[in-house]
C-alpha cells in the first residue's frame, strides 16, 4: 500500500532539485482542492448534545483536517435542514427554524435552540490543512497519484526553477482535473455502480 512518504519519494525524479518543504506544502494544496471538488474525505461526527439555552458547538475533526463543507446533519435520528449561516446574519436567532449552519466551519449554530439533550451529528466533507504531514488512509491509497500530478502540475508551472518544466506541467494539470471528474463520479455513486435517486415525493 502506498504511503506519503512513497509518494514523495515517487515524485522526486521529476521534480529535480525541489525542496521537500515546498514539495509538502503543494501537495497538500493539491489534495486542498481534490478533497474539497470530489468530497472523498467525509465524516460522520460523533454526537454533540444540546444545551437548553442553545450555544456554538464545536466540531470535532480528526488530525490535520479542516470543515470544507456541511453536507447533512440529524438530530435524534431525523434529519435536520443544513441552512446557510447568511438566513441568520441578523443576530438575533431565537425565532429561527430547526436547523444547523456554521458561519466560520469551526463551530455550529443551531436555528433555534432545540432544549436540552437533543443529540446532533454532522456529515462534514473535509480537507487537509496547510502544510499537512500526514494524510487518512484511504485518500492515499486511492487518490495519491491524483493528487500528486495536481502537485507536480503547480511546481512545474514555476518559471525559472530547477524543477520547474512549462511543457510538462499542463499534461499533469489535465491529468489532475480528470481525475477528479472521475472520482468526484465514484463518491457520488458511494464508490459503487449504482447511480443515486432522488426520493419521489407526493405532493
Amino acid at each position: 500500500m502506498a504511503t506519503i512518504d512513497q509518494l514523495y519519494a515517487d515524485m522526486l525524479p521529476s521534480l529535480p532539485g525541489v525542496p521537500l518543504p515546498l514539495l509538502r506544502s503543494q501537495f497538500a494544496r493539491a489534495a486542498q482542492s481534490f478533497c474539497a471538488r470530489t468530497k472523498c474525505w467525509a465524516i460522520w461526527t460523533d454526537e454533540v448534545a444540546t444545551t437548553a439555552a442553545g450555544t456554538d458547538y464545536d466540531f470535532e475533526l480528526p488530525p490535520q483536517a479542516q470543515v470544507a463543507l456541511i453536507e447533512r446533519a440529524t438530530c435524534d435520528g431525523n434529519d435536520l435542514p443544513v441552512e446557510s449561516w447568511r438566513a441568520f446574519d441578523h443576530g438575533d436567532e431565537r425565532d429561527g427554524s430547526a436547523s444547523v449552519h456554521s458561519r466560520d466551519l469551526l463551530t455550529f449554530q443551531l436555528g433555534r435552540p432545540l432544549g436540552a439533550g437533543k443529540k446532533i451529528r454532522i456529515r462534514l466533507v473535509l480537507v487537509p490543512v496547510a502544510n499537512a504531514s500526514a494524510y487518512p488512509d484511504h485518500l492515499i491509497q486511492q487518490y495519491g497519484d491524483s493528487i500528486a500530478a495536481g502537485a507536480k502540475a503547480l511546481l512545474m508551472a514555476v518559471p525559472g526553477a530547477s524543477f520547474g518544466n512549462l511543457q510538462l506541467a499542463p499534461i499533469h494539470a489535465a491529468a489532475f482535473e480528470q481525475s477528479i471528474a472521475s472520482a468526484a463520479v465514484r463518491e457520488w455513486r458511494g464508490r459503487t455502480l449504482r447511480t443515486p435517486r432522488a426520493a419521489v415525493q407526493w405532493l
